[in-house]
């Protein structure tokens, strides 16, 4: 693979990679986005990039979307790869594939597995300079590039989104952490999901729920994460996100869903949703635990309001 950029906060996570790595490839070190553009622009003979999610300010996604829209060759198609946690890896590994990512790398992998899953990825790529391969040659080269992809990935992470709702709250932590960092989170809660348990039972119910989450996925931004937070419940944090937008995507979910003609065991069904909102900076300086927690609270209190209400 030749000459190798780590850009990691961690120097622990550096120190162990380097080892790994060395002798057979020269290694370079950044703890930050900044640095680690500044060394890809300087050195000509980087061969590719193991990022990790967080740098500094900025991001690893940021530092990858950086790279595979700048105008040079060298550095649009250069392999890049990310290393973290499994929660972390799993959280941006579907909008990182999107944006060009060539792999995934998880903290407490053994050096041969770091090694395995480079050389995966390593095979797929041609040599510089070689000939171009036939069509039949390329179409096979992209299969094994996604099959390897899929390995990498399946090694005890999630696929895809929603999210748990254990890693959800990590993800909000983190999306909160920076102080000022403005955003909203939106929890949402099928109306009528206790009578949906008692006529169409448990599971039925369940369904119905995870096809709601999994629409409402649809509507939001490459950036937003969404989990089917509790039973009937699904809850989306979007940084940089307002209380209008909320209350807006809010609205149009509950206007497709009034004419939307859904069917269960062959009779018509009518669901409804109740929502409500939390967000920074009007709520408050707060962090992302608090934030999602005030977000419960509301949509909470709003449940017990329409129960009260149905009563009488």
């Amino acid at each position: 693979m030749g000459n190798i950029l780590l850009a990691h906060e961690s120097k622990t996570v550096r120190a162990t990679l380097k080892t790994y790595l060395k002798p057979a490839h020269k290694v370079l070190e950044a703890s930050d986005s900044e640095a680690a553009w500044h060394l890809l622009v300087l050195h000509n003979d980087l061969n590719a990039v193991i990022a990790g999610p967080d740098l500094g300010m900025s991001s690893g996604m940021s530092l990858l979307e950086r790279v595979r829209r700048n105008a040079l060759l060298r550095l649009k198609q250069m392999p890049f790869y990310f290393i973290g946690s499994e929660t972390r890896i799993a959280e941006l590994a579907e909008d990182a594939e999107k944006a060009g990512a060539n792999g995934f790398l998880h903290t407490g992998m053994k050096r041969q597995e770091v090694l395995d899953i480079l050389k995966l990825r390593e095979a797929t790529l041609p040599p510089r300079n070689a000939p171009k391969a036939a069509p039949e040659a390329v179409a096979k080269a992209i299969e094994a590039k996604k099959s390897s992809s899929k390995r990498a990935i399946r090694t005890g992470l999630i696929e895809s989104a929603p999210m748990s709702p254990k890693l959800f709250e990590e993800a909000v932590s983190r999306q909160y952490s920076v102080p000022g960092q403005k955003g909203a989170i939106l929890c949402c809660a099928i109306a009528n999901y206790p009578t949906l348990v008692k006529n169409l039972g448990k599971s039925t119910a369940a369904n119905i729920a995870s096809k709601l989450t999994k629409l409402a996925q649809t509507r939001i931004g490459s950036s937003d994460i969404i989990s089917l937070y509790a039973p009937g419940v699904f809850t989306i944090s979007t940084v940089g996100g307002t209380l209008p937008a909320c209350e807006k995507f809010a609205s149009q979910l509950k206007k497709n869903l009034a004419s939307s003609k859904i069917v269960v065991h062959g009779a018509p069904l009518s669901i409804s949703i109740v929502s409500a909102f939390a967000a920074i900076p009007e709520d408050g300086a707060l962090s992302g635990k608090e934030l999602l927690e005030l977000a419960k609270r509301r949509l909470l209190e709003i449940v017990r309001n329409a129960k009260q209400g149905a009563k009488k």
